[in-house]
């Protein structure tokens, strides 16, 4: 029964990531609905596996970067830089708003840390608040037009792309360090610095080419 309710709240979760990065890079996720439906319960149980049976959690940040930059190459048809850029700037913004929320409720006595890790009730508590919001942060920005919208048609090795590319791998390396220390509070601090630097370089791209 513990691998059911696994895999129900971790689709859950996992697809609200999706939808995320689909709307913030205006692709749009109804066209995709049953590729994300498809790939998130796929996801749900390998995560299963090697989290709970294999007890490979540290390496859990990895596998969801390999994971999800697959799903972009495949289902988005993007080069496979790209595919890593898009899968691992929504990964860390997953991480900010989950870790924000997280801390927050912890704070207010509803979940306890101890209680997340064991995959326990609080772990489903935590990944249905996550997905509602990212549900309805994604749906409002798409629906405003808000979002990036430069050409992934390939990728150039120069100028802000390269950097992008730095910025987005530093900032990926000190979220995969920092979720092994579980140092959650200056976690979310680095990632958000980090996040906003490379929000400025994808901005500044995508004003550039318009």
């Amino acid at each position: 029964m513990d691998f059911i309710w696994y895999v129900v709240f971790s689709t859950i979760e996992a697809m609200s990531y999706c939808v995320l990065m689909l709307c913030f890079f205006r692709f749009g996720y109804k066209p995709y609905l049953k590729e994300i439906i498809l790939s998130c319960v796929l996801f749900s149980i390998v995560s299963y596996a090697s989290r709970v049976e294999l007890d490979l959690a540290s390496y859990f940040p990895i596998f969801t970067m390999i994971f999800y930059s697959y799903f972009g190459f495949s289902v988005l048809k993007v080069p496979p830089i790209w595919a890593i850029i898009v899968s691992g700037t929504t990964i860390i913004i997953f991480f900010i708003i989950q870790t924000t929320l997280m801390l927050s409720l912890i704070s207010l006595g509803f979940i306890t840390l101890e209680s997340v890790e064991n995959y326990h009730l609080d772990a489903y508590i935590l990944q249905v608040a996550t997905a509602l919001i990212l549900f309805g942060i994604s749906v409002y920005f798409y629906r405003k037009g808000y979002g990036f919208t430069f050409s992934f048609d390939r990728f150039r090795w120069k100028g802000d792309n390269a950097l992008m590319l730095v910025v987005m791998f530093i900032t990926y390396g000190a979220f995969a360090f920092l979720f092994l220390q579980k140092d959650l509070f200056y976690g979310i601090i680095v990632e958000t610095l980090l996040f906003s630097f490379l929000m400025y370089l994808t901005i500044r791209k995508e004003r550039t080419e318009l």
